[in-house]
């Protein structure tokens, strides 16, 4: 039976693609936690990526910083992992396949 949840939160796994100097790519990979937002919500921020995925994600867990330690998840640590490039377009991608029902990519 299907829960009409009031809010609804699940995790999913990113693939980041980092370009690699030999013209590659070399896979990186965290499990991030969206929020499902509605179809009026999104449509409110006017199809800017960066603010849905802001408003989307909630957490996340796998993330290391260069110094070795855990990637807390913070606003800040979030608005760093938004303005990272590779990184917002595999969570567009994470958060889109998640709604389209297409299976999770295997690492």
């Amino acid at each position: 039976m299907f829960v009409l949840a009031k809010e609804f939160q699940f995790t999913w796994p990113v693939r980041v693609r980092v370009p690699t100097d030999d013209g590659e790519h070399a896979i990186q990979t965290f499990t991030a936690r969206f929020r499902l937002l509605s179809h009026g919500r999104a449509a409110a921020l006017g199809g800017d990526a960066r603010a849905l995925l802001d408003a989307a994600l909630v957490g996340w867990e796998g993330i290391a910083t260069d110094g070795g330690g855990v990637l807390q998840v913070t606003e800040a640590a979030k608005a760093a992992l938004l303005d990272h490039p590779f990184v917002l377009v595999a969570l567009a991608e994470a958060y889109a396949d998640a709604l389209s029902g297409k299976a999770a990519a295997k690492n």
